[in-house]
């Protein structure tokens, strides 16, 4: 049984941390639209307090960043592991 990373498991890697920066992606897009929607409701999306209420925090920037470099992140091992993975052919022939 080897001790390190074989590919298989460095493009599962890739894969989660790729889901998981999406999901975070889509539950803070969701979670602003539903609070426009919210307002649209009441009829407070163009007043001044629906204005305010609907600007990003800085509590959802971090996660917005911190969803785009997961989501960066994962493509990149992905894409490595595909890389390695084919170089290693390339090198068995």
């Amino acid at each position: 049984m080897e001790a390190g990373l074989n590919l298989k498991s460095l493009r599962n890697i890739g894969l989660t941390t790729l889901y998981v920066g999406v999901a975070i992606g889509y539950s803070i897009w969701l979670s602003g639209f539903s609070e426009y929607m919210y307002l649209e409701d009441l009829g407070l999306e163009t007043s001044e307090a629906g204005i305010a209420a609907l600007r990003t925090n800085p509590g959802e920037w971090f996660l917005l960043v911190i969803s785009a470099l997961l989501s960066v992140g994962g493509v990149v091992v992905v894409l490595l592991s595909i890389f390695l993975s084919q170089k290693n052919r390339e090198g068995s022939l």
